[in-house]
């Protein structure tokens, strides 16, 4: 009965060959399938977490925590387990998660997980240092008077307008966080020379001086970058 909640009737879960593996999520499949076998040849107990799609095509994730049972000549008799929906506890987790490593305004990476994909730039250049890298730290100028004489929910707005802009202009060469308030950084993976760089600091100051529509507000702004 407990396949009900992912949709399926007992009948229909047990009476279709291979119904189990049909439902295993197409990025899990492999593993899960894997693990499984193994677990059945030694005869040990099966403990992993993957995700299953349900009939209405929702997905769940589920504990899977069992152990096969053998006849004496090796042969498997049964299976006896737990299939636990622990989906609402992988929906917090990612979303604590996302808030570590995400700023919760624009939606872009945050001081920590900037930091932490500097470190690895970083190590790379030292082990080959070929792998050049450059970072940009940037702020938006005047910012306080968009804010004070608009409102802090046009400046928000504004600020996600802008970060949009330089995310799509360096997604394909590294990323984007947002460090506090109007101040970003930007860390450029694999950067071919200095033409690249200058380039593309140059093409960020354009793209937020370019005019923004908030509403009935028109404006520009300009940014200070190095």
């Amino acid at each position: 009965p407990s396949f009900k909640q992912f949709g399926y009737e007992p009948d229909e879960w047990l009476g279709i060959k291979n119904m189990w593996s049909d439902v295993i999520h197409p990025d899990d499949k492999d593993w899960v399938l894997a693990e499984t076998d193994r677990a059945m040849e030694v005869g040990e107990e099966t403990d992993y977490e993957y995700r299953i799609i349900g009939k209405n095509g929702d997905i769940f994730w589920v504990h899977d925590r069992g152990h096969y049972y053998h006849t004496a000549d090796g042969e498997t008799v049964y299976w006896q387990g737990l299939m636990s929906d622990i989906t609402e506890r992988k929906t917090v987790q990612e979303q604590l998660l996302k808030k570590l490593q995400y700023d919760d305004l624009t939606g872009l990476k945050n001081r920590r997980s900037f930091v932490e994909r500097l470190e690895i730039s970083i190590e790379k250049f030292k082990q080959d240092e070929s792998q050049k890298f450059a970072v940009f730290l940037l702020d938006v100028d005047r910012f306080k008077i968009i804010n004070d004489s608009l409102g802090h929910l046009v400046g928000d707005r504004f600020l996600i307008e802008i970060s949009k802009r330089i995310d799509n202009l360096v997604k394909d060469h590294g990323i984007v966080a947002r460090l506090s308030g109007d101040e970003f950084a930007v860390l450029i993976e694999n950067a071919a020379d200095i033409a690249q760089i200058e380039k593309i600091s140059q093409q960020i100051c354009e793209t937020i001086k370019a005019t923004t529509e908030i509403d009935e507000y028109r404006f520009s702004a300009s940014a200070s970058i190095g």
